[in-house]
């Protein structure tokens, strides 16, 4: 969106972020949008990151090229095998956007749907790397098979 690409190119932006999510209650409120529920050691390294200016500057960054609109154009093209992670307590992206996706998605590609909020999924990934790499493995396994087939979308 031009805000986000606008809060992302301005410079005291990103450090005003990460002063602000130095207040206990701003991290709990920003913490409790996500769906995710975390312990005090938990919000102790979740301040650490929230409050580094280079995080704040990557995620804004990050969040102003998405291009949603192209996204929700091009998803029902989407012909492979399709991983969509749902935060049900996720208020920031609440799971009806997933549904949409999903609707989207319908009837074009198998889709495993994974719930959980959206901590818990990083830290999964995260305390279980193994796993990362297995779902893309098993990924690339599919797009290798359907290239061999003739029936890849891309």
């Amino acid at each position: 969106s031009p805000v986000a690409r606008l809060m992302a190119i301005t410079p005291f932006v990103p450090r005003l972020f990460a002063w602000r999510a130095g207040d206990t209650a701003v991290l709990q409120r920003l913490l409790d949008s996500t769906g995710s529920r975390i312990d005090a050691s938990g919000m102790a390294l979740y301040r650490r990151l929230a409050s580094n200016p280079g995080h704040a500057q990557g995620a804004l960054g990050m969040m102003a090229n998405w291009d949603l609109q192209a996204f929700e154009r091009d998803l029902p093209r989407l012909r492979a095998r399709t991983l969509l992670v749902v935060g049900t307590r996720d208020t920031t992206v609440p799971p009806t956007e997933s549904d949409k996706a999903l609707a989207l998605l319908s009837g074009l590609a198998p889709v495993e749907l994974v719930r959980l909020d959206r901590l818990r999924f990083l830290n999964l990934l995260h305390n279980h790397p193994t796993m990362a790499v297995q779902l893309i493995g098993q990924q690339h396994e599919r797009l290798r098979e359907q290239r061999a087939t003739g029936t890849c979308a891309y």
